[in-house]
């Protein structure tokens, strides 16, 4: 875990195993605590991929935690996708089959992968790496290329932007097993409509964009079969906003992250939005971030409404951040030490512009983001957040989700709903035969002598993942009261 301490000054970065960083003078509700995973690495100490590659463009990750990057190597027939199975701790690498190179046009759902080639095909892979399904042109629609910003919903279809010959179109596109291709045409250029931005798709099937159509407006579209879409802000008649960024996602509820530069001043701010009411998550004015290149970074956002994205801090230094209206945090910068579950110390390149690419925030509240880094080489690495919890032995929600748990579900202390996660499939015996890569798992409490792992404890022995040691840990504290 890392814990940075910033102040107004340019302070000092602690790093003592566990470091944390206060957002200036707000009173944090985001959460404050996080732990890092490396998934991949480049360099000398290479993780995951093959040596001689470097990591490429946007990452992903799903709600299951599991994560994917696209890596480049010295021959472009090496280059693939790494996939990383977070349920069984595995790394896989994937070549896309049509035509040997792949774009960095990828997304993760319910274990699926996506990817776009670069001669417009859309290949979908499971989290062993076999092909499932492929979209190619053509379609109802009468598609001819150009695919962009492709994204899946929960049952499998995929949302992207595509050309249609001398229109451009936002579909949802449908290719069941034994059954035909459906497209069902979200909106397309034409008569008022001049420009479709890249869109965003959730689990329903909503899609979310900026369309310029007479006037600048961020949109989000009802799921088909049902048609329209709600106006989630327009520049006409706004007293505030004068224009729109073009990045936009969406999350399951249908808020939306979004950019818009003020009229006076032309001040970039990033919002939270649902068509009636928008909220204030940062701000590129020169009091919070530089207003270089703020808008630059597609946001993304979890369903709890937390937005993470990238900005220059006042400091020039480039930086992962995420904030929820109430409060912002910063999870990584540059040149501030990473200390990740695995006691490795990563100091991302000093800079503007350390990172690779878009950052990505699931339902759990976990960033995956790409970072270069000082010595050489890359990293992927997965933030996530470290609940608050009553003992060593609260793992889970009362339904048994593993911390953080799921959204809305109460976790009222050590309860069935710990007992019920400890020995669920993916827990302790899942866990205990997965060595090393369960390190940081929902089962890895304690060191190898049952020592709890902080807040909670101070372990000086060996951790080499789940073990007696955290079996002890977990029932000398299931009975017991919380602590403090």
């Amino acid at each position: 875990m890392q814990t940075w301490t910033k102040s107004l000054n340019r302070a000092a970065v602690v790093s003592a195993g566990l470091v944390a960083l206060m957002a200036g003078t707000l009173q944090a509700a985001v959460p404050t605590q996080w732990t890092y995973k490396i998934i991949a690495r480049t360099g000398t100490n290479t993780v995951g991929v093959p040596t001689n590659s470097q990591l490429s463009a946007d990452p992903t990750i799903d709600d299951a935690g599991n994560a994917a990057i696209r890596y480049t190597s010295l021959f472009a027939s090496n280059d693939g996708i790494l996939l990383y199975n977070a349920s069984t701790g595995t790394r896989s690498l994937l070549a896309p089959t049509v035509d040997g190179d792949n774009t960095g046009d990828i997304d993760l759902r319910n274990g699926l992968l996506t990817t776009r080639t670069f001669l417009s095909t859309i290949e979908v892979y499971d989290l062993t790496g076999t092909l499932v399904k492929t979209f190619t042109t053509g379609g109802p629609e009468g598609i001819t290329g150009s695919f962009n910003r492709v994204r899946l919903t929960d049952d499998g279809r995929i949302g992207y932007r595509a050309s249609a010959s001398t229109t451009t179109k936002f579909i949802i596109d449908n290719l069941p097993t034994g059954g035909p291709r459906t497209q069902a045409n979200i909106d397309q250029t034409g008569g008022l409509t001049t420009f479709l931005y890249s869109p965003t798709v959730n689990g329903s099937g909503q899609m979310a964009a900026r369309v310029d159509s007479g006037v600048q407006q961020i949109r989000r579209y009802n799921a088909p079969p049902a048609t329209g879409f709600t106006t989630i802000i327009t520049v006409a008649g706004n007293l505030v906003y004068g224009s729109l960024g073009n990045g936009t996602d969406i999350n399951d509820n249908g808020e939306v992250a979004f950019y818009a530069r003020r009229s006076v001043g032309s001040v970039p701010d990033l919002l939270r939005g649902n068509g009636t009411t928008s909220t204030l998550i940062a701000s590129g004015d020169g009091l919070q971030y530089s207003s270089n290149s703020f808008t630059n970074f597609t946001p993304s956002i979890s369903e709890t409404g937390v937005v993470a994205f990238r900005a220059i801090d006042l400091f020039n230094q480039g930086g992962i951040f995420v904030g929820d209206g109430t409060s912002r945090f910063q999870i990584a910068g540059g040149g501030q030490f990473i200390t990740t579950d695995d006691n490795q110390v990563l100091i991302p390149n000093p800079g503007t512009n350390p990172f690779i690419g878009n950052v990505r925030i699931n339902k759990q509240n976990q960033v995956v983001f790409g970072v270069t880094l000082q010595g050489g080489g890359s990293a992927l690495l997965i933030a996530t957040p470290v609940p608050a919890r009553c003992n060593p032995a609260d793992i889970a929600d009362d339904q048994g989700n593993p911390l953080p748990g799921q959204p809305g579900v109460p976790n009222n202390g050590v309860n069935e709903g710990d007992y019920n996660a400890f020995f669920s499939a993916s827990g302790f015996f899942e866990q205990s035969g997965q060595g090393p890569a369960a390190i940081g798992g929902f089962c890895d409490i304690a060191d190898d002598q049952g020592t709890p792992k902080p807040p909670f404890g101070n372990p000086t022995g060996s951790n080499n993942g789940v073990n007696e040691g955290d079996y002890n840990c977990f029932f000398n504290f299931l009975f017991l009261p919380c602590v403090g």
